[in-house]
């Protein structure tokens, strides 16, 4: 099995779930979680996320290395 971790819109979470019961159940395994992003990480996270897609990734190190590789 794969893993895949996903951070959708509450409302689309219910059709996900939907979706993943109609498969089989030897064919996934959902983990809950069960501590969420408090608003403070969220709202961190959006911060990261536009300075990366202003391509500022000085908050990483070693970040040229890693995108190389890539």
């Amino acid at each position: 099995m794969k893993t895949v971790t996903l951070e959708i819109d509450e409302r689309a979470y219910p059709g996900l779930i939907a979706f993943l019961q109609h498969l089989s159940s030897d064919r996934y395994v959902l983990f809950e979680d069960e501590e969420p992003l408090s608003e403070a990480e969220r709202e961190n996270i959006k911060r990261i996320r536009a300075r990366i897609d202003a391509g500022d990734d000085s908050e990483f190190e070693d970040w040229t290395d890693v995108r190389n590789d890539f």
